[in-house]
């Protein structure tokens, strides 16, 4: 779980944040763009900010928290912590990608 800091009415909020299967499926399904078309959703700022919509919604859920902002105040937190979104969103889509680093076990056959 990662946490974007924002600043409300001058006050620091942690936002839990993460891009996992349901926000993938949420960005899929609103935007009609393939969840893996990653340069599509990194040169396109609206698509960028839908992922980050989704992806605040999968936080607060896998945090057990309630959404710290609303939909329309994405485009404020993203103009103060971009880059760490743009860094988050990376490392969790290569962590997605990524096969466990434990083999899986074997099937036992049936005779």
């Amino acid at each position: 779980m990662n946490y974007i800091k924002y600043n409300k009415n001058n006050k620091e909020v942690l936002l839990p944040i993460v891009v996992n299967f349901a926000a993938l499926r949420k960005f899929q399904t609103q935007t009609k763009v393939q969840y893996n078309d990653i340069e599509a959703i990194i040169a396109d700022l609206d698509l960028l900010e839908n992922m980050f919509w989704y992806s605040l919604e999968s936080g607060a859920k896998a945090s057990g928290e309630q959404l710290k902002i609303n939909r329309e105040e994405c485009e404020d937190v993203l103009n103060e912590c971009f880059g760490d979104f743009i860094k988050i969103f990376m490392e969790d889509v290569v962590k997605i990608f990524t096969p466990a680093q434990s083999p899986a076990p074997e099937v036992a056959k049936k005779k």
